[in-house]
């Protein structure tokens, strides 16, 4: 394998391992095809891509795969890219994993959340209940202060 062709796979994995997937423009580089030539091959079905936002998009395993077949590698070089595919797959199941992980954890943040707003509107209600009560109380204690005796003698207005 050449030198570019080592550094264009070496990218594309790393690529593969953000999760970036590449344009026409991009894997037909990669590819040292042309951009016409990459079009065919998804048309035809060699290689797998599809359309976002009006754009050919094209996943990084596919780009892999089509440059490890284009090239003539030795057997320890196809076990790297196998193992390194091996590896690819395993970062993807462990981000998904991660991914339901951090729903499931959001939606419990979410209960949680909801749950202190419900106590809260409780404690409002019994605080708002509590001061009526203690102004009633305020009120009430308020009117037998004066002794009774004035009360009755009071002379009204």
């Amino acid at each position: 394998m050449d030198n570019l062709t080592r550094h264009f796979v070496y990218a594309t994995i790393a690529s593969v391992e953000r999760g970036d997937n590449m344009d026409i423009k991009e894997a037909s580089k990669r590819l040292g095809k042309s951009e016409k030539t990459v079009r065919r091959w998804i048309e035809i079905g060699k290689i797998q891509g599809r359309i976002v936002k009006g754009k050919y998009e094209i996943d990084n395993l596919e780009v892999l795969d089509a440059q490890t077949s284009k090239t003539k590698m030795s057997s320890m070089s196809n076990e790297l890219v196998i193992e390194l595919r091996n590896q690819i797959t395993e970062l993807r199941k462990r981000d998904e994993l991660w991914a339901r992980e951090r729903s499931e954890l959001l939606n419990e943040l979410k209960e949680s959340r909801q749950q202190i707003e419900d106590a809260r509107e409780r404690s409002d209600t019994i605080i708002m209940q509590l001061t009526k009560q203690l102004e009633q109380s305020q009120r009430m204690l308020g009117e037998h202060q004066e002794p009774w005796y004035r009360k009755l003698f009071k002379k009204k207005v």
